[in-house]
């Protein structure tokens, strides 16, 4: 199992939690390698406000498996020591979709492999509303997208969104 972080590319990108903004200044993401590992995938927002920084974190599974959480902690302080506390999930998270930095080249979907383009994260949390969204752009000759949307996974191509099968393994490399 691999897990990559980067800086966050896209500047302007905020996220709101319980009404408070949150800048967003690393990501990161596991590859899904390791059948091991639960939760297969974690996306993990490295945010700050102020003098303090937090993390905002999706777990999510393989196709088949809708089981998700997501969860908001307080990490860090610039200025002061504080000891790392979990908070629970949030009432209310949103963000327009923004871009996360480039973390694995390629997608696999079962034996298929695609290089990766722009990913993008969307979240719509709000009462009985529970939206979390991951797009990757595929290239190569068929292209299309692989989108994880609160335990959903697909495949888009020529236009056409076809849910990926339970069993079925989705991987991320960095060559």
């Amino acid at each position: 199992m691999s897990y990559l972080e980067r800086p966050a590319t896209d500047g302007a990108a905020r996220l709101i939690i319980d009404g408070g903004p949150y800048d967003i200044d690393y990501a990161g993401l596991d590859d899904g390698a390791d059948p091991r590992q639960v939760p297969a995938f974690r996306i993990v927002l490295q945010l700050g406000q102020g003098l303090m920084i937090y993390l905002y974190v999706v777990g999510f599974e393989q196709p088949g498996d809708p089981t998700f959480f997501h969860t908001f902690w307080t990490k860090d302080c610039a200025v002061a020591w504080v000891e790392m506390e979990e908070h629970g999930p949030p009432a209310a998270v949103s963000c327009e979709p923004f871009a996360l930095p480039a973390l694995y080249r390629t997608a696999a979907v079962g034996e298929e492999r695609w290089p990766i383009g722009a990913v993008t994260f969307l979240a719509r949390v709000d009462g009985s509303e529970t939206r979390l969204e991951l797009r990757w752009e595929l290239g190569g000759d068929d292209g299309g997208e692989l989108r994880w949307s609160s335990g959903r996974w697909e495949l888009v191509r020529g236009g056409i969104a076809s849910e990926l099968a339970a069993g079925t393994r989705v991987t991320f490399a960095d060559a």
